[in-house]
């Protein structure tokens, strides 16, 4: 019977996958988390958080089976008996200090070395409440597409609510029947000035510096070709300045002062070129991508769900498949400069410098 509904699931992947309907493929995935369960003696296949500790530990977040950390020599589960009650990871990160923040869908649990105990939340009342910007506080994605962001201050996860976006109107049709609310948070990220970046559902991307925050919104950073929905899944500044935003198609260049749009403050930013060859819809690099990190030599690799992974520096862009069926969603790039990849179904793979091997942990 069980085998029968997995069987069930995959098939509405695949036809979802194919409408680039990234919030349907990770919804239908999700159902399959929920009704699986996970060995103790093995990786989990469904890997879609990958992190590294401040101590060199690499951490990884399951959809159902708790969360794992790899050592460099063995590998340890952790789930229920060790005070991790969520068994859906969706976010890991590291605290100063080297304790590690992870986030599941039943909440989010701090690990001290030996085991984890639930954070205390204090949800903001008012949009305005709760916000601030220190370097010792820890943004966490909790219950993508859900919540706002939640910003981990030390003792309290403060859950925060996004104020609304000047560019309402553009996405109002989505918003009259959204699969998500439109401030629900998929991605988090810090940039090189210390502003903290957040990626909606549907709303697009905002930025806090501290003391405002400030909002974009392309169409198509959020709405794919065909019509299926990606979200802000993925942000990424790069050596250069340039941001990655979503898909190949451009780079952006943000400035630190806001424009001014209809009379209200907005993002103001150029936008480049992104990879070469994929400036339509049917161009071989265009494509949306669910992580993208750098390694020391510059080059951005960018993981791409059902179209593998792709790698680009300054001579060539190349792509790197995992085989048939495989949809990769999380990716490392970890101090040691190694590439980490997670996937939906089908385990972890790591970069031995020529290509792709399976990783168990063994």
């Amino acid at each position: 019977m069980r085998t029968q509904f997995i069987s069930v699931v995959l098939m509405m992947l695949t036809s979802v996958v194919a409408n680039a309907d990234t919030q349907g493929v990770l919804r239908a995935a999700e159902l399959v988390g929920e009704h699986d369960e996970s060995a103790d003696t093995e990786l989990d296949k469904r890997i879609w958080v990958i992190s590294q500790a401040e101590n060199g530990d690499i951490w990884f977040g399951s959809n159902g089976g708790g969360a794992y950390r790899y050592d460099g020599d063995s590998l340890t589960r952790y789930g229920r008996d060790d005070g991790l009650a969520g068994r859906q990871v969706r976010d890991i990160k590291s605290v100063p200090g080297g304790d590690v923040l992870v986030s599941t869908n039943s909440g989010v649990f701090l690990f001290d070395g030996e085991s984890f105990s639930r954070v205390e939340e204090k949800h903001a009342r008012t949009p305005d409440d709760g916000w601030r910007l220190s370097d010792d506080d820890v943004w966490v994605v909790y219950k993508p597409g859900e919540h706002g962001p939640s910003r981990y201050d030390g003792e309290v996860l403060h859950v925060l609510n996004l104020p609304e976006s000047p560019y309402n109107e553009m996405f109002a049709d989505d918003r009259d029947n959204p699969p998500f609310p439109v401030d629900g948070i998929y991605s988090i990220y810090k940039d090189s000035r210390g502003h903290v970046w957040f990626g909606t559902a549907v709303g697009g991307l905002c930025r806090y510096d501290g003391e405002s925050l400030h909002w974009m919104y392309e169409e198509r950073l959020t709405t794919t070709p065909s019509g299926g929905s990606f979200g802000i899944r993925s942000i990424y500044e790069d050596v250069r300045g340039d941001f990655w935003i979503c898909n190949t198609r451009h780079r952006y260049r943000f400035s630190a002062e806001p424009a001014i749009r209809d009379g209200e403050p907005v993002l103001a930013y150029e936008r480049k070129p992104g990879l070469p060859d994929s400036q339509t819809d049917s161009d071989t690099n265009f494509t949306y991508f669910h992580g993208v990190a750098e390694d020391e030599q510059g080059a951005i690799w960018m993981v791409c769900g059902d179209e593998g992974l792709l790698v680009h520096s300054d001579e060539s862009t190349k792509r790197y498949g995992f085989g048939s069926g495989v949809y990769a969603v999380g990716m490392l790039c970890d101090s040691e400069g190694r590439i980490w990849v997670g996937s939906l179904e089908s385990g972890v793979f790591v970069f031995d410098g020529d290509g792709f091997e399976r990783f168990t942990g063994s």
